[in-house]
């Protein structure tokens, strides 16, 4: 599927990026520690 506008393929060039998987890494760990400091109290 491609769309006119774009979004789509800047999506997938983003995905792609090793700075973007890095920073997906990144936000998941926060995430997982949020997580663990809220149920553990």
């Amino acid at each position: 599927m491609k769309f006119k506008l774009g979004i789509p393929t800047d999506l997938e060039e983003l995905s792609q990026n090793e700075d973007w998987k890095e920073l997906e890494n990144i936000s998941s760990f926060f995430i997982f520690k949020i997580l663990i400091l809220g149920f553990g109290k």
